[in-house]
């Protein structure tokens, strides 16, 4: 196989960083709406609220203009004004709404002595609405002078008059509770919403906007209540709103309540709204081909080798179904992993473009796909079970096959004929009957010798069907109702005897709802690292499958921090049976705490603060269990490992490492602290940009680079001693080419002048 093929997980982290509103390229080319929109927030009064809305059906790219106007929000005009994010939908209850959505932007408020008097008067404010006041006789009445409801909605309204009067006394008696205080404290909904937009007025002295995303998310209830608040009781001078979602979503949650007329009410609550377009057809087509593109390349295929068919399948059935960006990745996730489950001894053993009209069924069609997995219409069966039928009928088999798809008939059709193009000559009746004269007269492309119409070939393209292989939905809740760190663990192993392990982390990441509660995201996040050691070995992932298991870990710490339960991540440093994430943990704590060995020796998430003197008593507890693990062998296992060899150093600091390595030499001649060499020296191999190790070609520039880096790990003096006393013939095949490098930059070492 050729090594200059970047390995298969690459294409995964593209895919990745695509996904990643913070990462993802301008794909659709909004920067200059995004800088449009932030320079006119920047602008808005500061006598009233405004609520500016953007709204865009699903998928079509509102998150990452979310996440590009708050990042230049901050970066651009973090003087001028405040941003406060607010996710209503990752909260439980309407009470858990208002209690996040009060408290949030209490957090906003600056704590100065010009604004001493804001804090008491909001948390009035969100005590008042608390008890019932949120607005609900005021909406009803705002609505029927305006005309929102009328007839019999007018009626529905006044229905539930007994229940505002309770309201009302239940105020009352809230009211009667304050009698202690002075006469001039606002007693009020109205007292208090005057008083808080005279201080804001007087005293706020940068205003607020509060981004709220997803709105269409929310259940009709819970959109009703988001919408009385912006309406209403936070309708207060220098508190703007930016909302995202579905308009249409969001309307048909306020029909209820204002006639049928919800979009005409959301019209009236938002004074600036801009409608976000779907992406092209051709701006969707160079996403999906960017990425089997990418993926190609990863397998060692020629990208364009397949251009053409490419070309084909999207004309004849793609681009009917694939449809914005989230679609486009949905299916490039399956392709991605299918295409690197399908490799043997580094070769692809299917056509990739049919492995992709596969997958598209797969993902968009599972009634189709399941059929075809029972019986795959190659050449061959269609001679066997498809008899001439001399009156010239479409097959009935094959009529049956389409009629179990969920997609429409150009779309299956056209799926079906492009995959197995023998099939054409079976239902041409039909293709005449639904005037799908594009398919009726379409010329395919030759197919390859991989081909799944070809018999010996077909069976492997449904090698990850449901029943050979694919994680069974069955685990997935076995795994998720699992409340016992032990069992989760156990889990893992028996997941990893049957290559589960990397559709379980692809789907704990995409699907955060299936471990929701901080105890339960402690628990997955302790028996994630106690299997962290066993991650890079799974057969055909190698260190792909520990860089998921890193970005798990990453949501999870990231969960648990929005939380306040950042504390729950120690026991998965302290309590563990693999040391990988832990040591990752303990690098990334090092950094955020400013107590880091080296520079740039860090983890992606800000994490829980903590006192250098803690992190030391860290280090110290789980350094038995690094030591422990390494010289078994647990982790650190091959020459490619060079990233977990860093996060060690990083982790635990030279001193501790020595230690470690010192031991290992004692017990097994230092063959294992060679593999690190080999590993750092394969690393640092592309940053001084040579492609040979022979001294004669680079000089001695590898080996002062390469000590160096050594140097995270232990100190000069033990360096000098383990090369100098390395043995003269090795047996490593790599090893005679980095030990003249290593002596020379150590004899350079020895004349330098103190």
């Amino acid at each position: 196989m050729d090594t200059h093929i970047p390995p298969f997980q690459n294409a995964g982290r593209w895919l990745e960083q695509l996904e990643a509103p913070e990462t993802a390229p301008d794909a659709l080319g909004r920067t200059t709406f995004v800088c449009a929109l932030t320079d006119a927030l920047v602008q808005l009064p500061t006598d009233r609220s405004v609520v500016t809305a953007v709204f865009g059906p699903w998928g079509s790219g509102k998150t990452w203009l979310l996440e590009q106007v708050v990042q230049r929000l901050d970066h651009e005009y973090g003087n001028e004004m405040i941003t406060c994010r607010f996710s209503p939908w990752e909260l439980k209850s309407e009470d858990q709404i208002l209690a996040e959505f009060f408290a949030t932007i209490s957090a906003k408020i600056p704590r100065d002595d010009s604004s001493a008097d804001v804090i008491p008067l909001w948390k009035k404010l969100q005590q008042l609405t608390t008890l019932g006041a949120i607005g609900s006789a005021t909406i009803i009445g705002s609505l029927a002078v305006s005309g929102g409801l009328q007839g019999d909605a007018l009626k529905s309204a006044e229905a539930f008059a007994p229940m505002l009067q309770s309201i009302t006394l239940l105020l009352g008696k809230a009211n009667e509770s304050t009698t202690s205080e002075t006469p001039q404290e606002p007693k009020t909904l109205r007292e208090v919403k005057d008083q808080l937009a005279k201080e804001l007025k007087e005293k706020l002295s940068r205003p607020i906007l509060v981004v709220i995303d997803d709105l269409d998310r929310l259940t009709h209830s819970e959109i009703q209540l988001m919408i009385r608040l912006l309406n209403t009781t936070a309708n207060l001078p220098k508190i703007h709103y930016l909302v995202f979602g579905d308009r249409q979503q969001i309307s048909s949650a306020l029909n209820p309540i204002c006639g049928d007329q919800g979009d005409r009410y959301l019209e009236k609550l938002v004074q600036n709204s801009f409608q976000v377009p779907e992406p092209g057809e051709n701006q969707i087509r160079l996403r999906l081909w960017d990425g089997f593109e990418n993926i190609a390349t990863a397998v060692g295929e020629s990208p364009a080798a397949h251009s053409k068919r490419f070309s084909e399948a999207w004309d004849l059935f793609l681009k009917f179904r694939i449809k914005n960006l989230r679609d486009c990745h949905r299916i490039l996730r399956t392709f991605s992993f299918h295409s690197g489950s399908l490799l043997r001894e580094g070769t692809l053993e299917v056509d990739l473009v049919d492995l992709l009209s596969i997958d598209f069924l797969r993902v968009f069609d599972p009634a189709l796909y399941e059929k075809l997995a029972t019986e795959i219409p190659t050449k061959d069966w269609c001679s066997v079970n498809l008899a001439r039928d001399e009156e010239k009928k479409d097959s009935k088999r094959i009529l049956d096959l389409i009629s179990a798809s969920n997609l429409e008939s150009r779309i299956a059709c056209g799926a079906l004929l492009f995959t197995f193009h023998h099939l054409y000559s079976h239902i041409s009746n039909l293709l005449k009957s639904e005037h799908l004269s594009t398919l009726r007269y379409y010329r395919f492309s030759k197919s390859s010798a991989l081909s799944i119409t070809e018999p010996n070939r077909a069976a492997i393209y449904f090698r990850l069907a449901l029943n050979t292989g694919d994680l069974p939905e069955v685990k997935v809740k076995e795994f998720t109702y699992s409340s016992d760190v032990l069992h989760l663990t156990k889990l893992l192993e028996h997941f990893k005897t049957h290559g589960w392990i990397p559709q379980l982390l692809s789907r704990l990441r995409s699907d955060p709802d299936l471990f929701k509660e901080p105890e339960s995201i402690g628990h997955l996040l302790q028996a994630i690292s106690s299997f962290s050691d066993d991650l890079g070995d799974i057969p055909g992932f190698n260190e792909g499958e520990y860089d998921q298991g890193l970005r798990l870990c990453d949501d999870l710490v990231s969960r648990l921090s929005k939380t306040g339960n950042e504390r729950k991540i120690l026991p998965a440093i302290l309590d563990v049976g693999g040391v990988s994430i832990a040591l990752y943990l303990l690098e990334t704590l090092r950094h955020w705490n400013k107590c880091q060995f080296f520079t740039g020796a860090k983890g992606s998430n800000e994490i829980l603060r903590i006192s250098p003197e803690e992190i030391e008593e860290l280090s110290d507890s789980i350094y038995p269990h690094v030591e422990k693990n390494f010289l078994l062998n647990l982790f650190i296992k091959g020459q490619w490992e060079a990233s977990r060899s860093y996060r060690m150093a990083h982790a635990l600091g030279p001193r501790r490492c020595e230690h470690i390595f010192i031991r290992s030499e004692n017990l097994e001649k230092g063959e294992k602290i060679w593999r690190i060499i080999e590993a750092i020296a394969l690393s640092i191999m592309p940053s001084i940009d040579i492609d040979s190790w022979e001294i004669s070609v680079e000089g001695n520039a590898a080996g002062s680079s390469l000590l160096s880096h050594l140097q995270q790990f232990a100190s000069l003096q033990y360096w000098k001693r383990f090369i100098t006393s390395y043995p003269p013939e090795p047996q490593s095949k790599f090893a005679p080419l980095v030990l003249p490098h290593l002596k020379n930059a150590l004899d350079r070492e020895d004349e330098e002048p103190n």
